[in-house]
């Protein structure tokens, strides 16, 4: 079965407010390389606007102090996928996708604090979209081979991650629309 990775692409449209200009205090998105230790007096993650929107929608934030946990949790798992030969960065809004592991904070819900570890590969993967938009047919084999490639590295970032000492999973057992996704759990002790 070809998994359905559609709702998958766009989750990231974050952008920055003028939270910064207000309070001279970075928020994440200002920030260049994430995954970095920082002074958590310095950065703040969610700006108390996007914060107060989401509370009002009953989709509240995790504390700052969670989330920072969350991107120092970020930056160990891409310095191990690195140490194992794979590219990997923390999702930034305004980046570009380039091949490799990108790690997102989760910072939401009852898992907040842990982490999607999403394997990329552009250039299959707009093959197979092309090819599924082209000919009407979610059985396109350029789509069928990106899904398989997928599933493929999401197994492989599983046991690279256990090896390491974290807590990973398939992220559908976190959340279903996450499909060839990788989870990491907020709860893992630190590796050496």
């Amino acid at each position: 079965m070809t998994p359905d990775f559609r709702g998958i692409a766009t989750r990231y449209d974050k952008t920055a407010s003028s939270y910064e200009a207000a309070t001279g205090r970075a928020s994440l998105p200002a920030l260049g390389k994430t995954g970095l230790r920082m002074d958590p007096g310095l950065v703040t993650y969610v700006d108390p606007e996007s914060r107060a929107k989401a509370e009002a929608h009953g989709h509240p934030y995790a504390s700052e102090e969670i989330i920072a946990a969350g991107y120092d949790l970020a930056g160990r798992v891409c310095r191990e996928l690195r140490r194992a030969g794979l590219p990997a960065d923390v999702v930034r809004p305004g980046v570009a996708t380039q091949p490799g592991a990108w790690v997102e904070v989760d910072s939401q819900g009852e898992y907040a604090g842990g982490l999607y570890v999403r394997w990329s590969a552009p250039e299959l993967g707009e093959a197979g979209l092309q090819a599924v938009a082209e000919r009407q047919d979610p059985a396109a084999p350029e789509w069928k081979r990106y899904a398989e490639v997928v599933l493929l590295m999401q197994t492989a970032l599983i046991g690279i991650l256990r090896l390491a000492g974290f807590s990973a999973a398939q992220a559908e057992e976190i959340n279903d629309v996450a499909e060839g996704d990788v989870y990491v759990h907020a709860d893992t002790p630190s590796s050496t």
